[in-house]
């Protein structure tokens, strides 16, 4: 199965990603041939132009309803979307093995396709995540709350059906810590020391902010709290996925 095998950087934004993607890229991670290396910290990278109609179509699904609606119209614009979202992903996925962005949705319709999902979920502390995006849009701070914890929840939530490991960005700025190196090789395979390397060379020593941490929401750092109980752990696919994908256990 490690030919169908996919992983997805779910990410909501300002998480490190970028930094994590490009450490997945330096220990051999395939990302269709994005040639990255130098890459713009205030704009991100390794995020595939594909990927952008795939949200698009994702987010008109989930406008119109969660579930497929019983009206004629709605149900027709959602079936469309639907449509349009499997046809690029079909196009993507034989091609690129790591897919990073704020793709939750498309983890389920890859299964659908034939796919073996692996969760990466970068994530990182409201606080400095809001104030680093905060400034970049017109909503008010408890939009980007609700969508802090949704995007929590549903990547935790979809480690846990699939499988795979969340990491947290003070983790990787920190040379103290390396059990998030460990778990990310279970997940993905990579070697151990080509993942240490890429991150030493991206990171120098500790570079975690100091700066002072306003967490206006309880229910972010909740949340956070509880992705962080799993903090240097590569979790299995859950056995009815395994049974349904053929997987064998880890």
């Amino acid at each position: 199965m490690d030919d169908k095998r996919r992983f997805f950087i779910l990410t909501l934004g300002r998480t490190g990603s970028s930094l994590l993607a490009s450490i997945l890229n330096d220990a051999g991670a395939d990302f269709d041939g994005l040639d990255q290396t130098s890459w713009d910290r205030a704009g991100g990278a390794f995020e595939h132009p594909r990927l952008i109609p795939i949200a698009r179509e994702l987010r008109k699904m989930d406008e119109i309803g969660e579930v497929r609606p019983m009206q004629f119209l709605p149900r027709l614009k959602w079936d469309l979307a639907r449509h349009n979202a499997k046809k690029i992903l079909k196009e993507l996925l034989p091609r690129a093995r790591y897919l990073k962005g704020d793709l939750a949705p498309a983890v389920h319709w890859s299964a659908r396709l034939g796919y073996v999902p692996t969760i990466i979920l970068s994530y990182r502390r409201f606080g400095p995540l809001f104030k680093s995006i905060g400034h970049m849009h017109p909503q008010l701070p408890d939009y980007h709350a609700h969508q802090y914890v949704r995007s929590l929840r549903n990547g935790l939530g979809l480690a846990a059906i699939y499988g795979g490991c969340a990491i947290d960005y003070d983790e990787i700025m920190n040379a103290h810590y390396n059990d998030w190196i460990e778990a990310l090789s279970q997940a993905t395979g990579l070697p151990i020391h080509e993942i240490k390397l890429a991150r030493n060379e991206r990171v120098e020593g500790n570079s975690s902010g100091s700066e002072d941490q306003i967490e206006p929401f309880p229910e972010c750092e909740q949340v956070y709290d509880l992705v962080r109980r799993y903090r240097g752990k590569c979790l299995p696919a859950a056995r009815a996925t395994r049974r349904a994908l053929n997987l064998k256990k880890n």
